[in-house]
């Protein structure tokens, strides 16, 4: 009689790679510290962590085949250069992963730096479909304590669990919704934060254990089908800047920058501004002389906070929307909107 496992059938999991330190190798070839990122292929990477996946699916425990991993590379950059066409090919990808029958789930290699903004705008798209796993470390590819392997290992594992979806980013066993987290320290194994509900769960010992459901409070809300078809089409996304506030802000930057705008081509001119405001969204009075003058010229003004957690205020008298989210991913939310036109809809 055959057994249970020749039973099943092996589920498919595509990685797409697009550069970070996880790919990245040191200066001195091995030896950790210093590195340039975004050297090392998506498939060397999957070949990496491959051995002990399949010895955790192999466990008497597991409960399926081990997967059938497929790599491709969507980029290679260090994610400070992250491009929003190179979100562009992501984004199309991923809608095709979406709807391939043979796919169960999709895994994101990624760099940590730019990581929650990526993460924002996938949710936002898919916070329900198929999952998509993202994943990162903060060590080199050759580092003597590469963590890479071990998040890469895990992102896998959390893509295979049965009934996952949407999206979701691990690192150092820690799992993060993927629209709640932010980076908070520039050093040692967990660089991410998503206080106050922290992280929803953790990878132990080859199991995704979840700690509580999905927050969606600052959730960007979900994307129809039809304003993903135009996400999707897009062939250049909006000009929007993030304005700080800060002693002795007097609103020049925004002058200029509306200035360079109105004799720049149809497709550069500015679109928007968040304002990265003081303690509960707020700003000089000088900086909002010259919002509001960028506001009259059609510019899109939203106001966030610099404040690494808590909310904006909300004022009766406030001339500019606030949103609950930091100022880089209220500027995705804003791209958002414009491309898929809830932004002229709500003026």
């Amino acid at each position: 009689m055959s057994s249970k496992k020749s039973e099943w059938v092996s589920q498919k999991i595509v990685i797409l790679g697009t550069g970070g330190t996880i790919a990245g190798l040191s200066l001195v070839p091995g030896a950790g510290g210093d590195y340039k990122a975004a050297q090392v292929d998506v498939e060397t990477l999957v070949s990496q962590a491959g051995q002990a996946v399949a010895g955790i699916w192999s466990l008497p425990s597991a409960t399926s085949l081990p997967p059938v991993l497929s790599t491709e590379q969507i980029a290679q950059v260090d994610s400070k250069d992250m491009t929003e066409a190179i979100w562009q090919r992501l984004l199309q990808r991923v809608a095709q992963l979406q709807h391939d029958p043979d796919v169960q789930a999709i895994v994101i290699t990624h760099g940590t730096d730019t990581l929650e903004e990526t993460g924002f705008l996938l949710h936002a798209c898919w916070p329900q479909g198929k999952p998509v796993v993202l994943t990162c470390a903060m060590r080199a590819a050759d580092a003597p304590d590469a963590d890479g392997p071990g998040n890469l290992r895990d992102a896998i594992l959390m893509a295979g669990t049965p009934g996952l979806t949407g999206v979701r980013m691990v690192c150092n066993g820690q799992v993060f919704e993927g629209h709640v987290f932010q980076k908070v320290r520039t050093d040692g194994l967990q660089p991410f934060g998503a206080d106050p509900i922290g992280a929803m769960g953790e990878c132990r010992e080859g199991h995704y254990v979840q700690h509580h459901g999905p927050e969606m409070t600052r959730a960007y809300p979900a994307v129809t089908p039809a304003e993903l078809q135009r996400l999707l089409a897009a062939d250049r996304w909006p000009r929007v800047e993030i304005v700080m506030n800060h002693v002795g802000a007097d609103g020049r930057l925004v002058e200029h920058a509306v200035t360079v705008s109105a004799s720049s081509p149809a497709h550069e001119r500015l679109r928007g501004i968040v304002v990265a405001g003081t303690g509960g969204g707020s700003y000089s009075d000088r900086l909002s002389a010259a919002l509001q003058s960028a506001q009259q010229q059609g510019v899109l003004v939203w106001r966030s906070t610099r404040a690494t957690w808590g909310s904006v205020r909300s004022v009766s008298h406030e001339r500019f929307k606030g949103v609950p989210w930091s100022p880089v991913k209220a500027r995705v939310a804003m791209m958002l909107d414009i491309l898929t036109g809830r932004a002229s809809a709500s003026r």
